[in-house]
């Protein structure tokens, strides 16, 4: 029997040959896959437009053209023009590729049955390759009046594929899980609590971008009637506008914070007042506030990054009580002293979470802001959106303080529950 099962052994390739194989195979069928989509799910909605628009000298080349062209700037790739430099993502359109890359990766880590690091970098390493390649294909193409940049078309998709592409590989292989669990205690608080900080301050961006179009709905409706594009024409314009939100959010973030954001070179949008000039004729551009100095009233949207600080700071002493319960608990189903251990949830730890959050959240708007701005063409439309510096300062700067002040609240309201024999806040459950 032992021979059998040895010669049986020897006959079966095990995994571990199929898997280089398998990989690189896998690997580059997942990016022609997410390419591929990507430019379908693009072209639909254009050649739909060109083909109900009236015939004004576009051919279908050029519309075929303008599909590869909106896929780059999708990842964040800049277009060079007759009159400038075009650079500014829709964000809402960078979900499309993000979400392809992150569903192939998923795909291909189950057909090629990864289970382990080595492996995971295998499939990854085939997905970029395969990936960038395509990307620099697509820039290099046919010599034409709008040319789009290579170098950032590459770092832009090389990004999306190692950030989506990576956590659905991860996500496939039963990985991702794992892999969290290892990121440290402290870290992992830290990350939750800036991710709702940051959630809170986009909500409020958000607000504002639909607020701004409620209170300007006929400034909206008169920009759309002059582009006279027709129903489906005005279709693909509200389709911009939406692929338009997310970046617009971000605007709204920054003028919540105080630096605002701008419109041209000598335009601004601040809570401090507002100064326009001409702005593109795009239905959204409606939600702008007004020119001039802004309403009293209107300083009281200073309380949403308090808002921001406020829930960043609650979620570190939820999460590191729940951190002390379950310790406590393990300690004493294992027969040890729970008394020994060193409760996380003190004034110590409550001054320096609170000051990561603020941390974590300033860069994390630097980044936002760095990849929602960007020139639209040449002269005073070559510069839009948030400052990065003032913005990611200002937003890191009022959430710290504020989850400072409200961990160490919350952490002494709790010491108090606790010494008066009250349930303990984040208490492990049994």
């Amino acid at each position: 029997m032992t021979a059998t099962q040895s010669t049986a052994q020897a006959s079966s390739p095990g995994p571990r040959r199929q898997h280089p194989r398998s990989a690189l195979t896998v690997g580059l069928v997942a990016a022609v896959w997410a390419a591929g989509m990507g430019l379908v799910l693009i072209a639909g909605l254009v050649l739909v437009c060109w083909a109900a628009a009236p015939r004004g000298g576009v051919g279908a080349e050029r519309a075929l053209r303008a599909v590869v062209q909106i896929w780059l700037v999708a990842q964040h790739a800049s277009l060079q023009l007759p009159t400038g430099t075009y650079a500014l993502t829709p964000l809402g359109l960078t979900l499309l590729p993000a979400y392809l890359l992150f569903r192939a990766g998923r795909w291909a880590a189950t057909t090629a049955r990864v289970r382990d690091a080595w492996h995971v970098v295998q499939v990854l390493a085939a997905f970029v390759l395969g990936y960038a390649a395509l990307v620099l294909l697509a820039a290099f193409g046919p010599a034409q009046d709008v040319r789009p940049h290579p170098g950032r078309a590459l770092a832009g998709a090389a990004t999306l594929v190692l950030t989506c592409g990576g956590a659905g590989v991860l996500r496939g292989a039963r990985l991702l899980g794992p892999a969290l669990r290892r990121v440290p205690f402290e870290l992992r608080v830290l990350g939750r609590a800036t991710a709702a900080a940051v959630a809170v301050l986009l909500a409020g961006g958000a607000g504002m971008v639909a607020a701004g179009l409620i209170a300007h709905f006929g400034e909206a409706e008169r920009m759309l009637t002059e582009l006279d594009a027709g129903p489906v024409g005005g279709v693909g314009v509200l389709a911009v506008c939406l692929a338009f939100v997310p970046t617009a959010t971000v605007w709204g973030v920054a003028y919540l914070l105080g630096p605002g954001f701008a419109v041209g070179t000598d335009a601004a949008v601040a809570l401090g007042g507002t100064h326009l000039g001409a702005v593109p004729a795009l239905p959204l551009f409606a939600a702008l506030p007004a020119h001039g100095p802004a309403p009293a009233w209107w300083y009281a949207l200073y309380a949403i990054p308090v808002l921001a600080g406020m829930a960043g700071g609650l979620l570190l002493v939820r999460d590191a009580g729940r951190e002390w319960a379950e310790r406590g608990h393990s300690a004493r189903v294992q027969g040890r002293a729970a008394e020994h251990l060193v409760e996380p949830s003190s004034y110590a730890w409550a001054l320096a979470a609170g000051l990561g959050t603020g941390l974590g959240t300033g860069l994390a708007l630097a980044l936002l802001a760095t990849v929602s701005r960007g020139p639209i063409a040449g002269g005073r439309m070559s510069e839009l959106g948030p400052p990065v510096g003032p913005v990611a300062t200002a937003g890191g700067a009022e959430v710290a303080v504020v989850a400072v002040v409200t961990a160490s609240v919350a952490t002494f309201v709790r010491r108090r529950a606790v010494r008066r024999g009250a349930p303990r806040l984040g208490r492990a459950t049994r």
